[in-house]
Order: C-alpha cells, then structure tokens, then sequence
C-alpha cells in the first residue's frame, strides 16, 4: 500500500497518523480564517440582524473579560473569526455518520470517522500552538484575549484529543463506540454552538422572538443532555470497559482521566443550557425590552464568569489567583486607566489650589496696606 493510499485510509500506523495530526493541524491553521473572510463575513453582513449579533456578543465580552472594542468593525471581525469553530466540530462529526448508519465499505467508512478523530486533535495541536505563541510573544492585545482561565479551560478540553486519539485509532480503528464517541462529542458540541450563535439573532422582545428562543434553548438542552451526559456516559463506560478487558492498561488509565476533565467540562455545558431553558422558559414577551436583553447577556456572561471561578478554585493556588487577577487587569488597560485618572484628580487639585493662591495673596496685600 502507497503512502498516499496509507494516509487516505488513516492506517493504524503510528508514522501515518502524526502526518495526518500535522496535516489537519496546518490545514485548519489556514482554512479557518479563509472561510471566515471570504465567505462568513460577507455573509453576516448581508443580515439584518448583524447589529444585534455584534452588540449582544459585544455586552457579553465586556460583561466576561471587560473586552472593549475601538469599533463595531473590529467586534464584528473578532466574533466572525469563532465561527468558523463549529463549522470544524460539525465536520467531524459528519465524517463519523457513514461508520453508524453502515453506508459502505467498512474500510472506507472507519478511515472516514478516523479522519473525523484527527481532524479534532489538529485543530487542538493547532489551537494550542498559536495560543501559545501569543501567550509568550504576542502583544498586550494578544495576552488580553487568552486570560488564564479560559486557558485552563482549553487545556482541560485538549487533553482528551491530544492524549488519546492517536492510541485509540491504532487499537481500535474500526471500533464503532470509538466513532459514536466522536460523533457525540464533535455533533453536540458543534449544534450547540450554531444555535447559540443564531440566538444571539434573534430578536426576543417580540412574542415571535421569544417562542423562537424557547424553541431554541429546549433543543440545545435536549441535545446537550443525550450527547454529554446520558449517551456520553454510556458509550464512555463501555469503550472503557472494552480498553480494560484487552489488557490496555495504560490507556485505560489515561483515558479514565480524560473521561473525568471531559466530564467536568459536560458538567458545565449542562449547566448552562438548563439555566437558559429555565431563564426563558419563564420570560414573558410582555416584559420590558431592556430587561429582556439584560437578563440574556447576564445568563451567558454568569455562567462564563462561574466557570472561570470553578476552574482558578479547582487548579490554582492562592497566590496564583492573585497574580491572575493581576495580570489581567493590566491586560485589560485597567491600571493604564486608573493612572490616568490619579494624574488627572492631582491636576485638578493643584489647579484647584492654584487658583485659591492669588486670593491669598491679594488679602496678605491688602492687609499689609
């Protein structure tokens, strides 16, 4: 068999599958901003709700990491650059649904789902690498929008991905809770950021508005529910007890923690879309317009803001917290602003006792006279 035929096929060979990581890595590193230049962003733009897209993603930054924007063009291309994201994730899960429903081949099917696997770890080897790079070599700008605790987050989210697709594809490459798993993951995930996104559409204080909003939050909620927790537990258990029962011991092991990060990351994707379901399922068309939109930038800009609590309570010391906090608001430009508004209170003062200088003189003056 050629390399070419090796590489198409997602051979279970070790050599094959880092070429293939690297090639998924690089293909997404320039695919993603490609597609959302030349074919998102014309679009958005086309749409009369993307003043309401923008200005509700705006709020929630500002509301999360007290990002600003200098215009409406640089938030509309900041918030353009992420969707490409679930456009990769559903991709994946599609290159697994051939595997399921038994449409063809299995050595075509298998190699197809594989793809799907390795295309989730190149986009996180990627992801992880220009992270990094901008962490370490990038501007305040750069640091500004890759706080720690959102870096923890990924961290915790790439672990399964980088530690246990590549072991898993050369054990059980035609392995159909190994594609499911993949499906799950990537499906769920990638549905539920569409319907965000398109929430954020979605004018809600209207009576059409918000029934289309009702409809979108039980759908994510039922969807959420089936792939990161009721079927996520079940595929999990019995992929684990299959890696147990073959002797793969260290991979079992590794993948028990794994299983346990994605879990805690389930966890908090559950909790979210409950918390909007219930938040909507109770608001009424009726209410104020300006507390409607409050009450939804408040629920996404909570729930990330707990999130970011749980995981620097979970995985940070005490000093660590701190220097966070730190660091953050001198990326945020906060400190730059609190001078600038010391060194303006001390113009004011002595302009203030400038002014009350003459006056004392004039009466000095006057009584001497």
């Amino acid at each position: 068999m050629s390399m070419l035929q090796q590489l198409l096929l997602a051979a279970p060979e070790l050599h094959v599958l880092l070429t293939l990581l690297c090639t998924w890595a690089v293909f997404w590193f320039f695919a993603m901003p490609l597609f959302a230049k030349h074919m998102v962003m014309p679009y958005v733009l086309k749409q009369r709700w993307k003043d309401r897209w923008c200005e509700v993603q705006k709020k929630i930054q500002k509301a999360v990491l007290n990002i600003e924007f200098p215009n409406d063009r640089a938030a509309m291309d900041f918030f353009v650059d992420g969707i490409p994201l679930l456009f990769q994730h559903i991709l994946g899960a599609l290159l697994c649904v051939p595997s399921l429903l038994a449409i063809g081949p299995t050595y075509v099917t298998s190699a197809m789902a594989c793809h799907g696997l390795l295309s989730e770890a190149g986009w996180e080897l990627m992801d992880i690498l220009k992270r990094g790079y901008e962490v370490v070599c990038g501007g305040e700008e750069s640091k500004a929008k890759n706080p720690t605790a959102f870096l923890i987050f990924l961290l915790i989210h790439h672990v399964m991905g980088q530690t246990m697709i590549i072991p898993v594809i050369i054990y059980y490459h035609d392995n159909l809770y190994v594609h499911e798993f993949c499906f799950l993951l990537q499906g769920g995930a990638g549905a539920a950021l569409l319907l965000s996104s398109y929430g954020y559409t979605i004018d809600i204080t209207t009576a059409a508005g918000l029934r289309q909003m009702k409809v979108v939050s039980t759908t994510t909620l039922a969807m959420i529910l089936y792939t990161r927790c009721f079927r996520y537990v079940y595929v999990a258990y019995f992929l684990t007890l299959q890696i147990y029962g073959d002797g793969h011991t260290v991979l079992f092991g590794f993948g028990v923690v794994a299983l346990c990060l994605m879990g805690l990351i389930n966890m908090l994707f559950c909790t979210e879309a409950l918390s909007k379901f219930l938040k909507f399922f109770k608001m009424q068309h009726t209410d104020d317009a300006e507390h409607v939109q409050r009450t939804l930038v408040h629920m996404s800009s909570s729930f990330h803001r707990q999130n970011s609590a749980v995981i620097m309570d979970l995985f940070l010391t005490d000093s660590q917290k701190r220097w966070s906090k730190i660091r953050g608001v001198v990326h945020m430009g906060v400190l730059h602003e609190t001078k600038k508004t010391d060194s303006a209170a001390k113009a004011a003062e002595k302009k203030r006792a400038g002014d009350k200088t003459p006056v004392v003189r004039q009466r000095k003056t006057a009584k001497e006279e």
